[in-house]
């Protein structure tokens, strides 16, 4: 009878951390706002959330073995790290600057992007062994290479 109790009970713990690690996943997924569950599930696909905060100023979203993104108060993305992966291709489409995708394109680098900032004046891309800033304002794209 013992026995029976505690496999009972050893059941019951199992089944409570597995139901309880499953819900705080899609509890933090429903705390989102829509824009950015939106972009989630555009870009990431079948992504298993990690994590999600937010302060005043900001929201982070760490996806489960993927990117790191920071949103800022509009929900717009501020920051994308890809955590040693590339960024989708699709993204750097949608939200880049044309002359900026449009460089990526040319020097066959859009498989190589890793991270990328942005606020109201900039974008700093990182890739593999460069980092290029582009300046809204003027339009002027500037790169330089990692240090060996």
């Amino acid at each position: 009878m013992k026995k029976i109790f505690d496999l009972t009970l050893l059941m019951l713990i199992f089944l409570s951390v597995t139901m309880c690690g499953g819900c705080s996943s899609n509890d933090l997924y429903g705390e989102m706002p829509r824009e950015i569950q939106s972009f989630i599930s555009q870009y990431y696909p079948n992504t298993q959330l990690y994590s999600f905060t937010y302060t005043d100023t900001s929201y982070t979203v760490i996806l489960k073995n993927g990117p790191t993104i920071v949103f800022d108060n509009n929900c717009k993305w501020t920051s994308i790290n890809g955590n040693g992966s590339t960024l989708p291709q699709t993204l750097l489409f949608d939200d880049f600057p044309p002359i900026l995708y449009n460089y990526l394109q040319e020097t066959e680098t859009t498989d190589q992007v890793f991270s990328v900032t942005r606020n109201s004046t900039k974008y700093v891309v990182e890739l593999l062994n460069t980092t290029l800033t582009y300046v809204i304002a003027t339009g002027d794209l500037s790169s330089s290479e990692a240090a060996p």
